[in-house]
């Protein structure tokens, strides 16, 4: 055995060892990791938030990045399957073929609970923050005679009127039925052709008269989004009981989504 350790085959064999050691230690560290974790390169994150899920994972291809939706919400202005958030965010330095997790938008707004604390019986203002806190939106006022001002009486979605617990969308538009005041006051009927939609609602709004049907008119001559007609018409002579509703004709196309009617965010107020 000792001879063998002292042969010169022995020896030759430990150099042989040895250098192929080197040899692989080199090809490890210099060749084969560099090649496999792309050591130094890196690429930018684009931008793709906003965009379509095909579009964003076309987008990442394109930057030898991969893509995993890694989470989903709702935001009822954004069209579904939006991307709403990337990790992570754009003009980030990564690897090449690094993943890059994205937050969708959903299809189907998650329920939500119509609150069963009370939401009537206080200001307008106190029952939007409530709602609001709910994933709700006050989408628009309806005013009928009551002692109070501006004191919420009902709460309707799409026409019906909501009692608590009830299951909503999220994102739900409601209307809110507020008190006018005492009942049977007559108000003027104002003069609204030449305004625009969203002022002529704000002016019924603030003397307590409904909003009616608002019929547009594409064909209208007008300017687009002013009130042409109204019905009843202005009149010095004539009035209507506080509450009751006016029609008005808007030139221009009808919008895709439902108007945004400005609500009022006033305190309770009795009439005196």
């Amino acid at each position: 055995m000792w001879k063998y350790l002292k042969s010169r085959e022995f020896w030759l064999t430990v150099a042989g060892l040895f250098a192929l050691g080197i040899v692989c230690f080199f090809l490890t560290f210099y060749l084969i990791l560099p090649w496999y974790t792309k050591h130094g390169e890196t690429v930018t994150v684009p931008d793709i938030v906003r965009l379509s899920l095909e579009d964003g994972k076309i987008r990442l291809e394109e930057n030898d990045l991969k893509f995993e939706v890694r989470d989903s919400a709702f935001h009822p202005d954004i069209p579904p399957f939006t991307i709403v958030s990337q990790d992570p965010p754009p003009l980030s330095k990564v690897k090449p073929g690094r993943r890059i997790f994205v937050k969708v938008n959903r299809k189907v707004a998650p329920m939500t609970t119509f609150p069963k604390e009370n939401v009537k019986n206080v200001s307008n203002y106190q029952a939007k923050m409530t709602l609001e806190r709910f994933k709700l939106t006050v989408d628009s006022i309806e005013y009928v005679p009551h002692d109070f001002r501006n004191v919420v009486v009902e709460v309707k979605f799409k026409g019906k009127y909501l009692k608590g617990g009830e299951m909503l969308p999220e994102g739900s538009r409601l209307t809110l039925v507020v008190g006018k005041g005492l009942g049977r006051q007559r108000i003027p009927i104002p003069e609204l052709v030449g305004m625009s939609y969203t002022t002529a609602i704000s002016v019924l709004h603030e003397i307590g008269l409904n909003i009616g049907n608002l019929r547009f008119n594409p064909e209208a001559t007008d300017a687009k989004g002013t009130i042409y007609r109204q019905n009843p018409a202005y009149s010095l002579v004539d009035s209507l009981f506080l509450g009751e509703p006016v029609d008005l004709f808007i030139a221009g196309q009808e919008p895709d989504e439902a108007l945004e009617l400005p609500v009022a965010e006033e305190e309770i107020i009795q009439e005196e």
